[in-house]
C-alpha cells in the first residue's frame, strides 16, 4: 500500500477508505491509542470497537519476529559452563556409578584417564 493512500485516508478521504481494509487501518497508526483509532475510524466510514484495535495489535505483535539479538535464549557464546553442558548432552549417563567415573575422567583428563584403565586391565587379566 502506497504512502499517499494513506495520507489520503488520514486526511479524511472516505472513498479511498472503503479500498484499504481496518487492519491496515488500524496498523498505520500504531502510536495512537485505541480510542482515538476507532474515533478516526468512525469518521471514514469504517466502525470497529476498541477490543478490536487492541485484537489486531497483539496479534501483529506477536507475529513480528525477535529483532534485538540481546533477547536470545540460551548461553552466551564465550560462556564458561559451556564444556560442562556439552559432556552431558554427549554422554547418556545411566547410573551413579557411571556419574562418578565420568566426573573423574574429566577431573585427570582422558589421557590419564586411559592410562589408568589400561594399568587396571592389565592388573586384571
Amino acid at each position: 500500500m502506497s504512502k499517499t493512500i494513506l495520507r489520503e485516508i488520514l486526511m479524511g478521504n472516505k472513498s479511498l477508505a472503503k479500498s484499504i481494509s481496518k487492519t491496515a487501518f488500524i496498523l498505520t497508526m500504531p502510536k495512537a491509542t485505541a480510542a482515538e483509532v476507532v474515533k478516526a475510524g468512525a469518521s471514514k466510514g469504517m466502525p470497529f470497537t476498541v477490543k478490536y484495535v487492541y485484537g489486531i495489535r497483539s496479534k501483529h505483535k506477536k507475529a513480528e519476529p525477535q529483532k534485538d539479538a540481546s533477547k536470545k535464549i540460551g548461553r552466551p557464546a564465550g560462556s564458561k559452563n559451556k564444556n560442562k553442558v556439552q559432556t552431558k548432552k554427549a554422554f547418556a549417563i545411566s547410573s551413579g556409578a557411571d556419574t562418578a567415573f565420568l566426573l573423574a575422567t574429566l577431573a585427570v583428563g582422558l589421557d590419564r584417564a586411559e592410562s589408568i584403565l589400561a594399568s587396571v586391565r592389565k592388573a586384571g587379566a
